[in-house]
Order: C-alpha cells, then sequence, then structure tokens
C-alpha cells in the first residue's frame, strides 16, 4: 500500500475515533451538569456531600475524556500532514 493511501487510512480511523469520543464528552458534559444542580438543589449537608463526590467523580471522567480528545487531534493533525507531504510528492513526481 502507498504511503499516502496509509496516511488516508490513519487519518480515516483517528476521524472515527474522535466522532466517538465526542459522543463521550457531549453525554459526560451533560451528566456534569445535571450532578452540578442537583448539588446546588441539595440542602441535607449529607446528601450535599455525597452528590459533590458525584460530581467531582463525573469532572474527572471529562477531563480523561477531554485529554484522550486532544491526544487524537495530535495525531490526526501528525497524520494530515504527513498526507499532505505525500501528496505533493505524488503529484510533482516526474511521469
Amino acid at each position: 500500500m502507498s504511503n499516502i493511501k496509509r496516511e488516508a487510512a490513519y487519518m480515516y480511523l483517528d476521524a472515527r475515533k474522535l466522532l466517538k469520543l465526542n459522543e463521550k464528552i457531549k453525554k459526560a458534559s451533560v451528566d456534569v451538569h445535571l450532578l452540578q444542580a442537583k448539588v446546588m438543589r441539595t440542602t441535607d449537608p449529607y446528601d450535599k456531600l455525597k452528590r459533590h463526590k458525584e460530581y467531582e467523580k463525573a469532572t474527572k471522567h471529562l477531563h480523561e475524556l477531554s485529554a484522550e480528545h486532544n491526544e487524537i487531534l495530535i495525531k490526526l493533525r501528525h497524520h494530515h500532514l504527513n498526507f499532505e507531504h505525500f501528496l505533493r510528492v505524488e503529484h510533482n513526481a516526474p511521469k
């Protein structure tokens, strides 16, 4: 398989991963906002502490997903640059 096809395949796979991860981030973000609202509504100190721990756990999960998102973006940029390079090489190759 040529280099340009390999880089295109990598970009496709990374884009698919990114789409799946974006869906997870959206869901996690909604969960965080709902849990934050629950913390604010609760008046019982014991229940408030419990809700706050749930909120912290959800927030930590959201940050982990964001870090994974950034890693995939870095990979995608790398493969995009390689794809561009091989495209230029193939385009300018003598016939």
